[in-house]
């Protein structure tokens, strides 16, 4: 039986093309995409001043950034963060409620393995963990991390948009200190211990073998 004119049937999905030809072509396709991080930062601070909330410019990167271009995320994220610290928001508040792993740790690390030194590597892994990070949220940050690295060392600077300026300082001087195909190679030997993290019985060993096995070849390199 055909519906009334008025009915408008809504297909959503996150997999386009699973949808058989059949159906697509039945369809008015409409492709809803991430809200750009400045643009939704924009709006957030328009809401908090609105509220009478004082958040910090890092605080708010961190709470785009965590949303994954959600605006509904986003608004989610600055509710816990109001309930959480007041009428004040700043950056250590942020990652303290989202276990956002701070630049600083990272950058120490990132520092230790491209330097070579194997011991202050795994001297940074363990404050990480005496911190309360797990291995995986260690891992998915420095992995991040690695790859803004990278982008940093090879002048892809637009993929840096997200971040605040304090930590595309951190990241630009550490990444002058190697070519980018050594930050490459560091990347690709984590990524790999970030895939055993996951199914190993000691994690941790996994991702301390990794992080030594980077020192010791950056060392052979320099």
């Amino acid at each position: 039986e055909e519906p009334p004119d008025f009915v408008i049937f809504v297909f959503a999905t996150t997999e386009p093309r699973k949808v058989p030809a059949t159906i697509i072509s039945r369809c008015q396709r409409f492709d809803f995409r991430r809200i750009p991080v400045q643009a939704m930062s924009e709006y957030l601070a328009r809401e908090a001043a609105g509220e009478g909330i004082a958040i910090d410019a890092e605080a708010l990167s961190i709470v785009c950034r965590s949303s994954g271009g959600s605006m509904r995320d986003a608004l989610s994220i600055m509710d816990q963060l109001v309930s959480f610290s007041g009428g004040e928001i700043t950056r250590e508040s942020a990652e303290g409620l989202l276990r956002v792993v701070e630049v600083e740790l990272l950058d120490a690390l990132s520092r230790s393995i491209l330097s070579g030194r194997a011991a202050e590597t795994l001297d940074a892994v363990d404050e990480a963990f005496a911190r309360g990070y797990s291995v995986e949220e260690l891992c998915d940050a420095f992995i991040e991390h690695l790859r803004n690295l990278m982008l940093c060392a090879s002048g892809g600077t637009a993929g840096l948009s997200d971040l605040s300026d304090r930590e595309v300082s951190l990241l630009e001087a550490t990444a002058s200190l190697v070519e980018d195909t050594v930050i490459l190679n560091v990347l690709r030997v984590v990524s790999g211990a970030a895939s055993e993290v996951r199914t190993s019985s000691l994690p941790r060993v996994v991702l301390e073998s990794a992080v030594l096995a980077s020192a010791r070849m950056c060392s052979a390199v320099g």
